[in-house]
């Protein structure tokens, strides 16, 4: 089994010197990169037909041509190309522009050779090859599923489970879920790698059908392999569906999903590659070449060539479609997936994320930012044409501007700027956030007391955490980090509250503040309009964790938490949650006073516990219960503390 964890330093003490910070440091400024252009270009995508639109670019007079490129291809002078090799690619030429009048342009969506246009960049070119707009990518898809939400859910409560089916979900009556989809040997290789000679030989496959009707391959090796076969782009791809060589296939997801599904309940799936450097398990060119001796535990997927990208494109727009097919969830017989977290904790390379050993140099954080976007845009324009509902998430540690000072890794804020100012200027889609808001010292349940030391509510602070929450909020409603005008999705996907750290004795005490951190994060959670799930790490402990994040202990007996988590969406919301309420306080130098807090609030209540970390945001008029009781129940919840 795979869980992700994030790799956290244990911060721990407490200082009661002054924490001064500004609350209105790191918002945008007015920067001429944040600045639309004063011409149209823009392309979309129906079934059969791409549209490209042009308006005002260029001189007056002048000729220029409308070309397309590959998304791993760069035209010569391009500034920002990550670190692929072919930086001076021959641009296909679609048509001929007059500069500075409107245009409007129309091919077929799929060229001679069937690849699909809906993944090129589109450029305007002078006649001596100089850029006059672009790269622009088409944002307009028309998608092959277009139905109906299938499942509809009220409230944000979800639940990891350790990637299987748990019959605690509904217990908890949690609306969403999360699986590691793991495709390290979901892939089917179509060619060897010598590295030596740098040759290229293509694996041949006889296909068969079995008795059933059921297709396999039968590769080089002689191992018959159970396969559902793929044309993308005018290439055929294979994925396994059942387990290979020790790692899942697709029919493991399907039973899981489509048993969620039908169960009312949303699932994300966070793909994720770990390594094999078995040629016939696992392409050679899906991973970065100076990343395959990392230690890190996942590696980045490698879209900065031909092979690599053709595999991801073929794999997320195959699985996209397959977990949109369906329209109605009682039957689903592959399940629904609505949101895709595209691989963990990307600001963090060297544990999780490696395009790079620890024997290189790290890659420059613009180029390492550029070689991940190709990836999401890739998938972005795969899941687009097979849903208009589905997401591409990024996934990032609880640290937002905190300088690790370790090798090959990056600040989050940096590349969320970053990719922002680039989907912006290359066309603009709804990607989203796979938050990891875990406390600062994520081991410790009174996270709260200890995150005083290290956050604030600036754009600028050093971690997000469950204390400061809201700043992902304020982050996002900035006009620079909109799309079409709406603020974009979070998913909290991994984060939770530890009842002790590793080692240490699981203590009631320990406990109750665990439940009550496991409330404060769900009413925090609530009361931000960005996040549209909360889905709580963990149902059970596990200790390789380094703490106690389960609601369930290691020998699966349920803690307080369980009981706060199961009913604290209900009318008895506030019964069961204020029994721990006492358990939050902390102490703050304030001018050289010292205050104790909660009770420097006054009346206790769980709003007044939302701004621990004054921010620009305003919990006085942003408080509203219907989100937090979003049903009733029949049960009465235990009421006696531990």
């Amino acid at each position: 089994m795979f869980f992700v964890v994030i790799g956290c330093s244990l911060f721990a003490g407490c200082s009661l010197t002054e924490f001064e910070f500004d609350i209105n440091a790191g918002y945008d400024e007015p920067l001429e990169e944040y600045v639309d252009p004063d011409y149209k270009f823009n392309v979309s995508c129906s079934l059969d037909k791409t549209t490209i639109t042009l308006d005002g670019i260029g001189y007056y007079g002048d000729e220029a041509k409308v070309v397309s490129l590959k998304p791993y291809e760069y035209l010569y002078g391009e500034n920002q190309t990550g670190i692929c090799e072919n930086t001076n690619a021959t641009p296909n030429v679609i048509a001929d522009y007059e500069c500075g009048k409107g245009a409007q342009v129309e091919i077929n969506r799929f060229d001679a050779d069937g690849y699909d246009t809906v993944y090129c960049k589109f450029y305007v070119i002078d006649d001596g090859g100089e850029i006059l707009a672009g790269p622009v990518y088409p944002t307009e898809i028309t998608p092959e599923n277009d139905h109906e939400e299938v499942v509809k859910v009220v409230g944000k409560k979800g639940i990891m489970c350790d990637d299987m089916y748990r019959s605690e979900v509904a217990d908890l009556n949690c609306v969403y879920t999360e699986l590691n989809f793991v495709i390290s040997g979901m892939i089917v290789p179509l060619e060897n790698y010598d590295e030596i000679t740098q040759q290229i030989t293509p694996i041949k496959y006889e296909e068969h059908l079995d008795e059933n009707g059921k297709g396999y391959i039968v590769g080089p090796d002689g191992v018959q392999q159970e396969v559902e076969a793929y044309v993308h782009n005018g290439k055929k791809y294979y994925f396994r569906v059942c387990d290979y060589a020790g790692i899942n296939g697709l029919r493991h997801y399907d039973e899981i999903i489509s048993h969620y599904t039908r169960d009312g309940v949303k699932v994300t799936l966070i793909v994720l590659l770990i390594f094999n450097d078995n040629q016939l398990v696992q392409p050679y060119f899906m991973t970065y070449p100076d990343a395959r001796t990392s230690k890190s535990k996942l590696l980045a997927i490698n879209t900065s060539n031909e092979y690599g990208a053709g595999y991801w494109a073929a794999l997320m727009e195959f699985v996209a479609k397959r977990y949109s097919k369906e329209d109605d969830a009682s039957t689903a017989q592959y399940g629904a997936v609505e949101t895709f977290v595209i691989e963990n904790e990307i600001d963090a390379a060297n544990d999780w994320h490696a395009m790079v050993d620890d024997k290189h140099e790290p890659i420059d954080l613009e180029d390492y930012t550029v070689e991940y976007e190709r990836t999401l845009r890739i998938a972005n324009q795969s899941m687009k044409s097979a849903f208009s509902r589905d997401v591409a998430l990024i996934s990032f540690t609880n640290y937002w501007k905190y300088d690790k000072g370790w090798a090959a890794t990056y600040q989050s804020k940096d590349i969320l700027d970053i990719i922002s100012s680039k989907t912006r200027r290359e066309g603009n889609y709804n990607w989203g956030i796979a938050a990891h808001p875990y406390g600062f010292n994520l081991r410790i349940p009174n996270f709260w007391s200890n995150d005083i030391n290290y956050v604030n509510g600036s754009l600028n602070t050093a971690a997000i955490t469950w204390t400061n929450l809201e700043v992902l909020q304020l982050y996002l409603e900035q006009e620079t980090k909109l799309c079409n005008g709406k603020v974009r999705d979070v998913y909290i996907t991994e984060g939770g509250i530890s009842a002790c750290p590793k080692g240490e004795q699981l203590t009631d005490a320990a406990k109750r503040q665990q439940a009550a951190g496991v409330a404060y994060a769900y009413y925090k959670s609530t009361q931000l309009s960005c996040i549209k799930a909360l889905i709580y790490y963990r149902l059970i402990d596990n200790t390789d964790d380094g703490g106690h994040f389960g609601l369930l202990s290691t020998d699966e007996q349920i803690k307080p938490a369980y009981e706060v988590y199961r009913f604290i969406d209900t009318q008895y919301s506030f019964e069961i949650t204020n029994q721990y309420y006492d358990c939050i306080k902390w102490v703050k130098m304030e001018n050289g006073t010292l205050h104790t807090y909660p009770e420097t609030f006054g009346e206790p209540s769980y709003q007044n516990l939302m701004c621990i970390c004054p921010s620009k945001f305003d919990w006085t008029t942003h408080w509203d219960e219907s989100l937090i009781i979003v049903r009733e129940t029949s049960e009465t919840p235990p009421l006696t503390q531990v």
